[in-house]
């Protein structure tokens, strides 16, 4: 039998490395150990980690192909051409994007957002929404938080004659689309730190299209860092750092709102506040229906408007808690009775609603300690789409790499993923894992 069992495994501190950080009696033996366990044993790391007020963000040029991306989109704004903009349905996502409309409305752009639907489109590009773009009109397509993944859907564009430039941070697979340009701190060697979220991503394009530290959306882009639980170390420290101080004084409306609506005030927003009230809220939109909503609201121009909307997320919040306290509820018992002695914990059912398993699948690693699948069967389809959470041992994306010719659409990172397959491949796909 698999025990499911949590471990606290003690790591081995390598002396020599406390004495290096203690040297100088500017840090304590304490501190020291702290740092050497998360990995910052020279002087010179522990420095950085520790004297925030020195840090500085990298040069947004530092990406291979930034060059590029700034010269299409001045060209673009030059000569009129209609930019779309090609969202997710998360925090993340949405911050992104309206923190690249900001950037290209204030040089000039025409740019409009699109943000798929989980329910009817799914994560990532898709083919019928990249043809729309090019009927309506669009030139240039611009992913952010997506794109990485979507191979079939870059060829479709460019057969089509409309330039994708993909700003994404999730996993690649070997193949990478064929674009006009990639901005991605993880496939690109250049660049000097590779755990941005998609809100981060988005900030250094921002911040190279308008040739400055664009500090006016850093309100935005701390939103995506914190709601994505990328590492706050290097850059990702300091968007967090700088981020929640532009949260506490900003004055846009959407935060005002989702100020109001979670009874927070001025100066006592913190990461918790981004991670357990806004965060939920802005999610929900995308998770019971469209994530247009939260975008519009990050976007509101007034506090009404704003107000408006962020009520609205906050009522679908408190639906969201009871759907998930349901499913949750329903899967414990798909367990107990039927897997509780596997080891990949993958459970599947025809009522549940997608757009919340990746929350159910969290609370079910934490109580099994296991990597957990979460499907939702779609009978007039004859697919199953769902959310993946994993534990530190064991990479999602890598194991789910090698079921690539049972997963037509899948991408994500080592602790988490999305898929859709076929009903019918769903118990392979469990007794693989």
């Amino acid at each position: 039998m698999y025990h499911a069992k949590k471990t606290w495994l003690d790591k081995v501190i390598d002396s020599e490395q406390i004495e290096q950080l203690t040297a100088d009696g500017t840090i304590s033996p304490h501190v020291a150990q702290l740092l050497v366990q998360r990995g910052f044993t020279t002087r010179e790391a522990a420095r950085d980690f520790l004297e925030t007020d020195q840090m500085a963000f990298h040069d947004p040029f530092a990406f291979k192909d930034m060059p590029k991306v700034v010269e299409r989109i001045q060209r673009a704004v030059n000569e009129g051409e209609m930019i779309l903009i090609y969202g997710d349905y998360d925090v993340d996502g949405v911050s992104s994007a309206a923190i690249l409309w900001h950037a290209l409305i204030e040089i000039g752009g025409m740019a409009e957002c699109y943000i798929p639907n989980r329910f009817t489109e799914g994560y990532g590009p898709n083919e019928a929404a990249f043809r729309w773009a090019a009927e309506e009109g669009f030139s240039l397509v611009i992913t952010v938080d997506c794109g990485i993944s979507g191979i079939h859907e870059a060829d479709v564009l460019k057969e089509l004659g409309v330039d994708l430039i993909i700003t994404d941070h999730h996993e690649a697979k070997e193949t990478l689309p064929d674009a006009f340009a990639l901005i991605h701190p993880g496939v690109d060697p250049d660049y000097p730190f590779s755990k941005l979220a998609g809100a981060g991503v988005a900030f250094k394009v921002a911040h190279a299209l308008l040739d400055r530290e664009p500090v006016e959306l850093l309100d935005l882009a701390v939103l995506g860092t914190i709601a994505d639980l990328v590492p706050l170390v290097g850059e990702n420290r300091l968007l967090a750092i700088r981020g929640i101080e532009a949260l506490n004084a900003s004055e846009r409306p959407g935060i005002l709102a989702l100020r109001d609506v979670c009874s927070l005030t001025e100066d006592e927003l913190t990461e918790e506040s981004v991670g357990f009230a806004f965060g939920p809220r802005i999610n929900a939109a995308g998770r019971l229906d469209s994530a247009m909503p939260a975008l519009e609201m990050l976007l509101a121009e007034s506090k009404d408007e704003a107000l408006h909307l962020a009520k609205q997320l906050d009522q679908q919040n408190k639906q969201r808690q009871d759907i998930v306290k349901q499913i949750a509820e329903e899967a414990t018992a798909l367990v107990e009775e039927r897997f509780k002695d596997d080891r990949v914990l993958v459970v599947d059912a025809a009522d549940w609603n997608p757009g919340v398993v990746g929350i159910v699948a969290s609370r079910l690693v934490e109580k099994y300690h296991r990597p957990v699948i979460m499907l939702c069967h779609d009978a007039e389809k004859g697919t199953a789409k769902g959310s993946g959470r994993s534990i530190p041992a064991f990479d999602l994306f890598a194991e789910l790499t090698k079921c690539e010719d049972i997963l037509p659409h899948f991408g994500g990172h080592p602790a988490a993923a999305g898929m859709t397959l076929s009903s019918d491949d769903v118990e392979t796909l469990r007794q693989r894992l």
